[in-house]
């Protein structure tokens, strides 16, 4: 794996976190048994489309095309959706198996949990001037929707910026390239925002380097500054702390895919914040603070908050916490797979990936449950056709996802989705199921 792609991958969220789109409202209080056409469009963690998949809804199915998209007609909401995938590594065997619960939408977006594979185009932004030692350059790429990435100038280079593009599919893509340069000071604090300036239909390629040059004539924007402060709070889990608090602009209102540190315009030392943000800029833009939750060996947690572009001070960001497991009972018997798991949490509007696990031998299946409930009935995943339910011994844990108001908004590809917000569940339950029906 060549640098940038290490890079590109380094720190990335959570495994079958998605990728989607946060907008004011979404109304998909949909009338039982309504009938539509559901086309949507499924996507690895890193954005690839994936062709040639097979997506199933009740007794209908569909397989993806060259640009991952399906199309199942006659579909009555709510309606869940099922995909499944299995691979073979010696004598190793793993299935696994993905829900999306109760949708209402007609053109979901679904994440399959793979980081195989990813498509990547490399910018470079040149500065024909250089860059001080004093000053930073930030560089922003967006096609203006669902393609955008960060990149930064990195100590050793004092005159270009480098970023790495998750694309779709083998082909170029167009977009705008944003370039932002800054002072900061000893500590690396922001002072003030010196040079903007954008250049619009740049053609991305997923093959070698692509070089953009920037000349003086073309940063003479000098953005206004605002100065806003605040903290982070929240219950942590035993033994963590924040780590990477961090400032970031969006021009596209899309979580980023991946936390890089070239994405990070500064960090902060600990909960508390201060920062200058760019006032006035020429289009829509979203100043960001983001933070990850760690306990020392593993990240249970990402936070993104949407702060202004004013003077502010005493900002109060709060953390939502982990899921709470309630039935059944760790290292539980007999437990009938026509009942329920449940869980709960002290927040509504969350979303929740529920991960079950058996190991056999040298067999692992797993299932990621999508959804907005606060329980699923076991026997569902006896419909993957995997294995029976019965006289198996099985992990669970559930984590959180914020920033949505319901599963639909998770997979609407047109949700600003930058308070996306995640918190993992490390320690979860075991339990075996009664042996036959």
């Amino acid at each position: 794996m060549n640098r940038k792609m290490y890079l590109a991958l380094q720190n990335a969220l959570f495994m079958l976190s998605a990728v989607i789109l946060f907008s004011c409202q979404s109304d998909y209080s949909t009338a039982p048994d309504k009938k539509i056409t559901v086309s949507g469009t499924v996507r690895t963690f890193l954005q690839t489309n994936v062709p040639n998949f097979t997506v199933k809804i009740g007794d209908k199915s569909a397989i993806t095309n060259s640009e991952g998209k399906f199309v199942i007609t006659d579909v009555t909401t709510p309606y869940d959706i099922y995909f499944s995938d299995s691979s073979v590594s010696g004598s190793t065997i793993n299935r696994n198996g993905f829900i999306y619960k109760n949708l209402a939408i007609e053109n979901p977006l679904l994440i399959y949990g793979s980081f195989s594979n990813p498509l990547i185009g490399n910018i470079n932004a040149i500065f024909s001037n250089g860059i001080a030692a004093n000053k930073k350059a930030a560089t922003f790429f967006t096609n203006g929707s669902d393609i955008n990435a960060h990149g930064m100038n990195l100590p050793s280079q004092d005159s270009i910026s480098e970023m790495s593009i998750f694309l779709h599919e083998n082909k170029p893509v167009k977009g705008r390239l944003i370039a932002l340069i800054y002072t900061v000071n000893s500590s690396q604090e922001i002072v003030s925002y010196d040079n903007f300036g954008f250049k619009d239909e740049i053609e991305i390629s997923p093959i070698g380097d692509n070089n953009i040059i920037f000349t003086p004539s073309e940063l003479t924007y000098n953005p206004p500054e605002a100065e806003i402060s605040g903290s982070i709070s929240g219950n942590l889990p035993p033994n963590a702390y924040l780590e990477l608090t961090h400032f970031y602009l969006s021009f596209s209102g899309i979580s980023p895919v991946t936390f890089l540190s070239r994405m990070a315009l500064c960090f902060f030392e600990n909960s508390s914040f201060s920062v200058k943000v760019p006032a006035q800029l020429p289009f829509n833009y979203y100043p960001v603070i983001g933070t990850q939750i760690v306990d020392g060996t593993n990240l249970l947690g990402n936070f993104n908050f949407l702060v202004p572009n004013y003077n502010q001070t005493g900002l109060q960001l709060n953390l939502f916490q982990q899921a709470v497991l309630l039935s059944p009972p760790d290292n539980s018997t007999n437990f009938n797979p026509k009942n329920t798991l449940q869980w709960s949490h002290p927040q509504n509007g969350k979303v929740f990936t529920l991960n079950i696990v058996n190991i056999s031998g040298n067999e692992t299946t797993s299932y990621y449950i999508y959804t907005s409930d606060l329980n699923f009935t076991l026997d569902e995943i006896s419909k993957f056709n995997f294995q029976s339910p019965y006289g198996k011994t099985f992990s669970w844990y559930v984590n959180t996802i914020g920033g949505y108001n319901s599963i639909n908004d998770y997979v609407n590809p047109g949700y600003n989705n930058l308070m996306r917000s995640s918190m993992k569940m490390i320690t979860g339950r075991t339990f075996t199921t009664q042996v036959s029906h």
